[in-house]
């Protein structure tokens, strides 16, 4: 099974009512016609909501590598 049918099977047993609304995400993955594109686009999101966002980047350390200003 692969991972996308096995968080949808899972989201399935623990949550009621249909999965576009509570899981608008893995609905919408099912619609991308390649997984390179899932991918691509899984990037970008994690990108913008995490890497993007100094209240969640502050607590990351590295080092010598960034200087945290």
């Amino acid at each position: 099974m692969s991972i996308s049918l096995s968080c949808v099977s899972f989201v399935k047993k623990v949550k009621k009512g249909l999965l576009a609304e509570h899981s608008p995400l893995l609905d919408d993955i099912s619609g991308v016609p390649t997984w390179n594109k899932v991918n691509n686009d899984m990037l970008k999101k994690y990108k913008a909501e995490v890497l993007e966002k100094v209240p969640i980047m502050q607590h990351f350390l590295f080092g010598g590598l960034i200087k945290w200003d």
